[in-house]
């Protein structure tokens, strides 16, 4: 049900470690850009999903970026994170699959490089 999905993504630990690097990684993104920005304390949701649009200057996406941190500094939370994919309902399921799939296969193609 959608509250027990709702409860899940409130609880996971590995959620909550993937939208703090999607701060930092936009506060870097932000700086690097110049124009004298402070620091964001948050962002929308909504900017979530832009992270498969904008590309770093490595042409990977900032989707691939968050990945690559969680990967390499929290698997844990990461594993934490996909396995959160179980839980919610099945088109957001598949929808969060093939988002982590394009991912993975980025994050293995740069590793491998």
């Amino acid at each position: 049900p959608r509250t027990a999905a709702a409860a899940a993504a409130r609880g996971s630990a590995g959620l909550r470690y993937a939208l703090r690097v999607v701060l930092a990684v936009g506060n870097f993104v932000n700086q690097e850009r110049g124009g004298g920005r402070a620091a964001a304390h948050g962002f929308a949701l909504d900017g979530v999903e832009r992270l498969a649009d904008v590309k770093a200057s490595d042409s990977r996406h900032l989707l691939h970026v968050v990945y690559a941190v969680m990967a390499r500094d929290a698997p844990a939370r990461l594993a934490d994170l996909l396995a959160l994919a179980d839980t919610l309902p099945r088109a957001a399921r598949l929808e969060a699959r093939a988002s982590w799939n394009q991912a993975l296969v980025a994050a293995a193609e740069v590793t491998a490089a």
